[in-house]
């Protein structure tokens, strides 16, 4: 099993009261120093809490305040032989966090008319238009209608190559027809591809 950042907050930071209803355009000068310290800690109580508890076998958290690292908390293991301590270098796969700047990617070349929802993926992505998904359109993904929630199979070392996991996702095999399902999958972030993060730099740049 893989340490995961943690995505909760089992009981600490929500009683403090620090993190309550404050958003973050109210915390620049609130904390002062005392309060960065105090938030650090009570931060650092929870990750450590997490860990004690069996909730989490390693984790991290960070948090910017106005471009500033103000706390750099982290606690447990790398894995479950408890072999190696996490420190604030450990890295952590981060998954369907990436989907947001992939998706940012593909509405923002829509919003510029270099790209529709309707296009069909396999128009800037020829690789990906066999096995079934030759008429998927953009919209399928984003939606979570494309039938593709399975990970390819793969090791480790290759998950972590994203060029490798690219024409493994091209390669696969919908569950079911395109619009047919609806089902969580990771596709979206495999769609901000080199083409499309470079058509993206040039309506940035005005080309």
């Amino acid at each position: 099993m893989i340490p995961r950042k943690t995505s909760h907050f089992p009981r600490g930071l929500s009683e403090s009261g620090l993190l309550s209803d404050r958003s973050p355009r109210h915390w620049d000068g609130y904390f002062g120093d005392r309060g960065i310290m105090d938030l650090q800690r009570k931060v650092q109580e929870v990750l450590d809490r997490a860990v004690n508890e069996g909730m989490e076998c390693g984790c991290q958290a960070a948090l910017f305040i106005n471009g500033k690292l103000e706390v750099n908390a982290f606690a447990g293991w790398t894995d479950w032989t408890r072999s190696q301590k996490v420190d604030e270098n450990t890295i952590f796969p981060i998954y369907s966090t990436g989907k947001a700047p992939s998706s940012t990617v593909i509405h923002r070349l829509v919003e510029t008319g270099k790209l529709s929802y309707h296009t069909r993926i396999a128009d800037f992505w020829p690789e990906f238009g066999c096995n079934g998904k030759e008429k998927m359109e953009v919209w399928h993904v984003l939606s979570y209608r494309a039938g593709l929630f399975n990970i390819p199979e793969s090791t480790q070392e290759e998950r972590a190559d994203f060029q490798v996991m690219t024409a493994k996702m091209a390669e696969a095999a919908p569950a079911y027809l395109s619009g047919g399902g609806f089902q969580k999958s990771g596709l979206a972030g495999y769609l901000g591809n080199t083409k499309l993060i470079r058509n993206l730099g040039n309506i940035i740049n005005g080309r």
